[in-house]
């Protein structure tokens, strides 16, 4: 079982102490530093207010998971589709022999 570890983490200059599992630490540090980065950059152009800055960071974040997502789809369906023309093309060899 593993061990669970507080990890602390700074979001728009204010210190938090995170729980975690040792395994996620690192990702749960990756993922604090890109939520501070994206709630600098919100408050940097002009957000007031630490509520909107996150609702803003939050929304600019879920944006970029959505178009993640629809390129795997799309890379999933690319991929689909070379598999069938291989087996098309492994086929006609076939019925060439």
């Amino acid at each position: 079982m593993s061990q669970q570890v507080a990890v602390n983490i700074k979001v728009l200059d204010k210190q938090f102490q995170i729980g975690c599992n040792e395994e996620e630490r690192e990702k749960l540090l990756e993922s604090a530093q890109l939520l501070n980065e994206n709630m600098q950059s919100v408050r940097q152009s002009g957000v007031l207010g630490t509520d909107r800055i996150a609702i803003m960071a939050a929304l600019n974040l879920t944006r970029e998971i959505i178009a993640l997502r629809q390129q795997v789809g799309q890379n999933a369906q690319i991929g689909e589709e070379l598999d069938a023309l291989s087996q098309q093309i492994d086929d006609a060899i076939a019925t060439l022999k």
